[in-house]
């Protein structure tokens, strides 16, 4: 996950240490994208970036801040309108208005995360039968936050529609065991 010149120190460390990094680094993205999201205005309504994080080599940050009208389904990122090669976040009308039936408009916040599994190991875990069970990390991630007035992401704990998130994925065999 570090440069090249720091791999042998990013090998050294533990999992866990691994895991609390990748953390920081999605804290902090989500902590300059709110800030920024203050100069989002009805003349730009949308900011896409791709930062180039400096410290890290092979893990993909996309992220859109934008301010979309309310209606029933809005998908993220706007660009998979278009093309096809994104995973998306289909947000129901009930999620953007949640706090604010009479908004026209909502900021959402998306952000996506390719390639951590490659440097995110997941130790294995023993079951029951004493065998070995390989564990995985996810290698992409995906989120979807509303910002409030105060450029604050804002939690919502029920909905009555569903969330929909799509990944995108290269299968190329596929096999059925039985």
């Amino acid at each position: 996950m570090a440069k090249e010149s720091q791999s042998a120190a990013w090998k050294d460390l533990k999992g866990v240490k691994h895991r609390k990094v990748a953390d920081v680094l999605m804290n902090n993205v989500d902590q300059v994208s709110m800030a920024v999201s203050s100069l989002i205005t009805p003349d730009t309504p949308r900011i896409v970036m791709k930062p180039n994080i400096g410290i890290f080599h092979f893990i993909e940050v996309e992220l859109e801040i934008s301010d979309v009208r309310v209606h029933d389904y809005v998908t993220f990122p706007s660009m998979s309108l278009y093309r096809t090669t994104y995973d998306t976040v289909d947000i129901p009308r009930e999620a953007l208005t949640l706090r604010n039936n009479a908004i026209d408009y909502a900021k959402v916040l998306y952000v996506s995360y390719s390639s951590m599994a490659e440097h995110l190991k997941a130790a294995p875990r023993e079951s029951a039968d004493g065998s070995v069970v390989p564990r995985h990390v996810a290698s992409k991630v995906v989120s979807a936050s509303l910002i409030n007035e105060e450029n604050k992401i804002q939690s919502i704990d029920h909905l009555q529609k569903p969330v929909i998130i799509t990944f995108l994925m290269e299968v190329t065999t596929f096999h059925i065991y039985f």
